[in-house]
């Protein structure tokens, strides 16, 4: 399973390239503090309110020390985009920047990419650019930057960006054999990708369902038409252009409706001009049919123009999942919390650190203890849990209870905590020693696609810390 967190997460582009490669993701956390954004990620991903942060400035990274694998965000672009106000830092959305760095320290994940506009290379003379990657030094990783453009990946859009992947220290080999995705030709053109079009070539190659007559309301009065096709006014001046084979940028203002040397533009069999669909801007950032649009058009538009090109960040991703070791999957989602003072202590190395001090002698309650731990079964909290084997044996005044739990699918941490907690109340109810108390002592997780085995060796002894 692969531990995956974002921030800046918005609509979710590497949550949606890594459902396109079909693998098995567990969503760590995700962050963005705009609520309409998060009303699509909650409407299109596996998350819960726990594992969702609204402001990246008070997020604690260091709870999730060696949670995550992958590492995924870019910082707001406002700041250092020509369509902005070039403010860089001195624009609060570009010092977000830092954040992002400080969570990568407190987190350790063992992969990270940042994503961000090719002009943040150039901002400043260069300057910007220079701070970033001192930051990006300090940090201890190995990273690589190349600026991708969209166009050279599938999708049929002008749209530059510069991405750093960065790999843990102890990943080197990793590092040193990842390259970023090579070019493809360009197969589809932008209006493959229009909804009133018929079934195109970019209808069937890339499934999508949603094609037939397009609703009046997207096309524009005369009035509003004639002034889309001026070329600007004092100090700004565009092209006009309607009908492109290649669309400019999609910007996240697109709902605001530029003139057409900006903003891209389409005629109507009737000859009249219309603005894209919502739709339509989610196929142009690489997101199928099957995305649920759950927010209104201005909403959903904005969403688009802000989003990663899914197509970029999948080949980018197919690339990192191609280099990391084997064992990226051997891992469990597993969140244990209990309240301070608890006689619980639970730890993930392969040998359990034994206490010296205050064992009860076993042999005087061999026999109790086996009786509670024989009769204790797991409660139904997921369909399909179930144990498949059960041993118990009494070695070295040390119980131990040695338990295979067969999960299909994604483990709740929740699920699985609860059903050890629990577990250790059934057994401790039934010891006729009241000072005497279990601890779970080891957890021992193999996790390999098929099954999951836990292990929990409980050892009775007098409550501890």
């Amino acid at each position: 399973m692969l531990r995956v967190a974002t921030v800046f997460s918005g609509i979710g582009s590497p949550e949606w390239a890594l459902k396109r490669l079909k693998q098995n993701v567990y969503h760590t956390f995700a962050c963005d503090i705009d609520k309409f954004a998060k009303k699509s990620y909650f409407a299109n991903y596996d998350i819960d309110e726990s594992r969702w942060f609204d402001d990246i400035t008070t997020l604690d990274g260091s709870k999730f020390v060696n949670q995550v694998d992958l590492f995924l965000g870019g910082s707001p672009c406002q700041a250092f985009s020509t369509f902005g106000n070039l403010k860089g830092f001195d624009d609060t959305r570009g010092t977000l920047f830092f954040h992002y760095a400080r969570l990568i320290r407190e987190i350790q994940p063992r992969v990270f990419i940042f994503e961000n506009v090719e002009n943040l290379t150039r901002h400043d003379k260069g300057n910007t650019w220079k701070v970033i990657r001192k930051v990006f030094d300090d940090l201890g990783y190995n990273y690589k930057f190349q600026v991708l453009n969209a166009k050279d990946y599938g999708i049929p859009q002008s749209r530059s960006r510069v991405f750093v992947v960065g790999f843990r220290s102890d990943l080197q080999p990793s590092w040193d054999a990842f390259e970023f995705p090579g070019k493809i030709p360009l197969v589809h053109f932008a209006k493959e990708f229009l909804q009133d079009r018929g079934t195109t070539p970019a209808v069937i190659s890339r499934g999508f369902t949603e094609q037939g007559p397009v609703d009046k309301k997207y096309t524009f009065s005369a009035k509003m038409e004639a002034w889309i096709m001026t070329t600007g006014t004092k100090g700004f001046h565009c092209t006009p252009g309607l009908d492109r084979d290649l669309c400019k940028t999609l910007l996240a203002s697109s709902y605001k409706m530029h003139r057409s040397g900006i903003d891209n533009y389409y005629t109507n069999p009737d000859g009249s001009v219309r603005r894209m669909t919502p739709r339509e801007n989610l196929r142009l950032m690489g997101y199928d049919d099957s995305f649920k649009i759950d927010v209104s058009d201005m909403q959903m538009i904005k969403q688009a123009g802000n989003s990663i090109v899914v197509d970029v960040i999948e080949a980018i991703l197919k690339n990192v999942l191609a280099v990391l070791p084997d064992d990226y999957g051997n891992y469990i989602p597993l969140d244990v919390k209990f309240d301070p003072g608890t006689a619980i202590r639970v730890q993930l190395e392969p040998e359990c650190e034994l206490l010296d001090d205050d064992l009860v002698p076993v042999d005087e309650i061999q026999d109790e203890v086996q009786e509670a731990v024989v009769q204790d079964e797991v409660p139904e909290y997921n369909p399909g849990w179930y144990v498949s084997k059960r041993t118990i044996e009494v070695q070295d005044e040390v119980v131990q209870d040695d338990v295979q739990v067969e999960i299909p699918g994604d483990a709740a941490s929740f699920e699985l905590t609860t059903w050890l907690e629990t577990t250790r109340k059934s057994i401790q109810a039934q010891l006729p020693q009241s000072d005497v108390t279990l601890m779970l002592t080891n957890i021992d997780i193999t996790l390999d696609g098929i099954e999951t085995s836990i292990h929990l060796s409980i050892k009775p002894g007098k409550l501890y810390g």
